[in-house]
């Protein structure tokens, strides 16, 4: 089985949050560690991979964890990545740690030993240290400076937006408020990006607590009306919204100074950018969606209508066998 040898020093000098969609051989080197909510919620798996050079922290999809819990994939197992982001999380008095959230990957096959010799230590990604996740979404990291060389990868061609009309609230354009991210040669950066037609978008379904830049495009599918709530020690006020693009559906939230700003602004069966907003473990109690996360509108959402609704899907079914109903 051949590796993706010298891909992850390469890999190491992208911009933080940077999307990835050409393909990566590389073989776990390490115990597969459990990290998550653990009493009920979601549990994904982190371990140590290696192109044979270098190796990087790396966390499997959600897709992949009963093959974990089977032992189909397991030390010494070779994943052949099909869709990751990179992201870079700063540590005090060190150098960031590097590493991969996995979004889509097919087992190749799986060794008897360690193939290659990959450093113990990539830059930014020590073998010793485990990584833990945040509770909450990431504080935005300053963009790290690109080679003036690198080989370019292409983003997948669904991510690839046309011009679209906007319609403006407030006194400036949505590409004037997102976040002022220049855009690196990979091309598939997470951050918003002024180039003067439409942003870089990123499909629901890619959603995680990991990254802070992204801008998604969704339909209002459902709108709740405004509900109250008054307990001894907090009071306010919620409503919550179903956003559904071609990959996905998710619920989104605005609380007390929100709700006034964002309840008038989006109306059901409209189109939406938005951005900025902050990613959460579910509330399954809360939510009949099929997804593991939902969104919190904050002071920084931006929320921006979009006339060209082509391609936004009005509904999403789920259908189940007759007999599941009976």
């Amino acid at each position: 089985m051949e590796l993706s040898t010298g891909e992850i020093s390469r890999i190491k000098t992208l911009e933080n949050g940077t999307q990835v969609s050409t393909p990566l051989t590389i073989q776990i080197i390490s115990n597969i560690q459990p990290f998550g909510n653990q009493t009920g919620g979601a549990l994904r798996y982190r371990c140590m991979a290696s192109d044979g050079e270098q190796s990087i922290v790396m966390v499997l999809p959600m897709h992949l964890t009963p093959l974990v819990d089977e032992q189909k994939i397991c030390r010494f197992t070779v994943l052949k990545i099909v869709r990751y982001n990179f992201t870079k999380k700063a540590r005090p008095n060190e150098a960031p740690m590097a590493f991969i959230i996995v979004s889509e990957a097919e087992i190749v096959g799986t060794a008897t030993e360690k193939l290659g010799n990959p450093e113990k230590s990539g830059a930014g990604a020590p073998a010793q240290q485990s990584y833990q996740p945040p509770q909450q979404s990431f504080q935005q990291a300053p963009a790290q400076q690109q080679p003036q060389q690198q080989q370019s990868y292409q983003p997948p061609q669904s991510f690839q937006q046309q011009p679209q009309q906007q319609q403006s609230y407030g006194n400036s354009s949505f590409m004037s408020r997102v976040a002022d991210t220049k855009p690196n040669v990979y091309g598939g950066g997470m951050a918003p990006v002024h180039t003067g037609s439409a942003p870089i978008l990123h499909p629901i379904k890619d959603l995680n607590p990991y990254h802070s830049r992204w801008t998604i495009r969704a339909r209002v599918t459902q709108k709740t009306a405004i509900k109250s709530w008054n307990k001894p020690n907090s009071q306010g006020r919620l409503f919550s919204v179903n956003l559904l693009d071609d990959s996905g559906e998710i619920r989104a939230t605005a609380f007390t100074q929100q709700v006034d700003r964002l309840f008038p602004m989006l109306e059901a069966g409209k189109v939406y950018y938005i951005s900025n907003a902050q990613v959460k473990m579910a509330r399954q109690q809360f939510s009949t969606l099929n997804n593991q996360y939902e969104l919190t509108f904050d002071d920084s959402t931006i929320v921006e209508q979009c006339q060209e609704t082509t391609g936004v899907p009005q509904e999403q079914y789920e259908f189940v066998p007759l007999a599941n109903l009976m």
